[in-house]
């Protein structure tokens, strides 16, 4: 998988920077093109992809503290998030690797954190971006709607109910834009 990630990723550098087409990969695209776009600002393409872990390990660690914070106040929980983020051998080898599962977990946690402000504040931006997170998480690991799929749909259906229309256009404005990436992705494909 690593291979192939950084194969997409340089070729959709390559397709940022002279327009070429990238062809198809069976993966879904948004690691590759998150490691692409940083490689614009100067990281090597090599480099990019475990940067790209390594940073999401950092958002992950960030956004869950807030997730936990809005759900449990206390200091304590942002202590435990610190010792299972510092100490679980799972998450320091992802976070270390060229594998989308750091990035899917930093973008479920960038979600769930800004799905339940939005629930505190009821702004429609943050609910917007809680669902562009939400959809970038499907962009770079399908498996993201089995365990995310749930609680989108009940941040959808409270907008719904609470007939705030800036809200429900919101999430769905901000999930479009990483489906129409996998999307593009996709029809890529030659027979």
């Amino acid at each position: 998988d690593a291979h192939e990630y950084l194969r997409y990723a340089t070729a959709l550098r390559e397709w940022l920077l002279t327009g070429a087409e990238p062809g198809f990969s069976r993966w879904p695209p948004g690691y590759p093109m998150a490691a692409a776009l940083l490689s614009l600002v100067g990281i090597p393409v090599m480099a990019a992809p475990q940067l790209v872990s390594f940073l999401s390990w950092l958002a992950a660690f960030w956004f869950g503290s807030i997730a936990l914070d809005r759900l449990f106040p206390s200091p304590r929980g942002t202590a435990y998030w610190a010792l299972l983020f510092s100490l679980s051998p799972f998450l320091m080898r992802i976070a270390f690797s060229s594998m989308s599962d750091m990035l899917a977990i930093a973008l479920g946690c960038a979600f769930v954190s800004l799905g339940l402000g939005w629930l505190e504040n009821r702004r429609a931006l943050e609910l917007g971006a809680a669902f562009a997170c939400f959809s970038g998480a499907v962009a770079t690991r399908f498996s993201a709607p089995v365990v995310l799929g749930l609680f989108a749909a009940w941040l959808f259906f409270e907008a719904l109910k609470a007939r705030d229309r800036a809200a429900a256009g919101a999430a769905i404005l901000g999930a479009i834009g990483p489906w129409a990436l996998t999307w593009w992705a996709w029809s890529l494909e030659t027979l």
